[in-house]
């Protein structure tokens, strides 16, 4: 059974709307927005029982600062090259805004790192001698359906196998997910991409952030340290899922480690970077 059944248990929308206040401190932002789309000035603060693990998660991939959260994703591969592994699954967390009458904003940073590929060329070309595929993606999505692994296809490893103190149990995959790469209908390919599903059921619904590798090469080594934003318009309860994606298929694996962490606006951790190699279009 999906936990999501047991946050609402938890966390009825009454007690939710009671958590709205003032803008928090040092945190992703979630803001109600007005009639006319901008910010109300009305945010949410969300609890620690109300994130959701996703199933690769694990205690330490959420972590509380001076009044917000850090959602950290991946296997950090300090100081490598490309190489290593990692589960071939779908890292990160995500909660479940309560209703609002005009929506929501989130804002956050994304300081994130890769050896690998969200691209099929067909926007960006590789590098001489590199190669191309939909592999590790990073993205934050806000819609009205579902968190993001269970849109993606069923059956992620180590849903639910791991317990997980503080927060709140690991999510499941459901068998509903049917969505497989592409999940946006322009890859990232090195550059952050925001894209706003207006009904099109072969992509992820809602509005997404994602970022990805242009391409995987010995040596090539891509990262990216900038602000992002998801706008979710409509009076429905919103799921927000902040993701490292290293499972959908057609394209997946568990090679070369991708990692970051999804923080407050503006404020940039320490992530560590991998062995020296070329930049960006080197």
């Amino acid at each position: 059974m999906s936990s999501r059944i047991s946050w609402r248990a938890l966390t009825p929308i009454a007690a939710a709307l009671a958590l709205l206040a003032a803008a928090p401190a040092q945190a992703i932002t979630f803001e109600q927005l007005a009639a006319d789309g901008s910010g109300s000035g009305v945010f949410y603060t969300p609890l620690a029982n109300d994130w959701i693990l996703a199933p690769g998660a694990n205690e330490s991939s959420l972590s509380s600062t001076s009044g917000g959260w850090l959602v950290g994703l991946g296997t950090n591969n300090y100081g490598s090259g490309e190489n290593g592994t990692q589960t071939s699954t779908i890292f990160g967390a995500g909660l479940l805004l309560p209703s609002s009458t005009y929506g929501w904003r989130i804002d956050f940073s994304a300081n994130l790192r890769t050896w690998d590929s969200y691209n099929d060329g067909s926007v960006v070309a590789p590098n001489p001698g590199a190669s191309l595929g939909d592999w590790d993606l990073f993205a934050v999505n806000a819609n009205h359906q579902d968190f993001y692994w269970n849109l993606t296809a069923a059956g992620v490893p180590g849903g639910g196998e791991t317990a997980v103190p503080t927060f709140a149990p690991l999510a499941t995959a459901s068998s509903s997910g049917t969505l497989v790469d592409p999940l946006l209908p322009v890859r990232p390919a090195g550059t952050p991409v925001s894209y706003t599903n207006q009904g099109d059921a072969r992509y992820l619904p809602g509005s997404t952030w994602a970022w990805g590798g242009r391409d995987y090469a010995v040596g090539y080594f891509e990262s990216v340290s900038t602000n992002g934003s998801v706008i979710a318009g409509g009076n429905n309860p919103t799921y927000v899922s902040f993701v490292l994606d290293t499972f959908t298929p057609d394209f997946n694996d568990s090679n070369y480690p991708s990692w970051g962490e999804f923080g407050p606006t503006g404020v940039f951790n320490d992530v560590p970077d991998g062995a020296e190699g070329e930049g960006p279009g080197g």
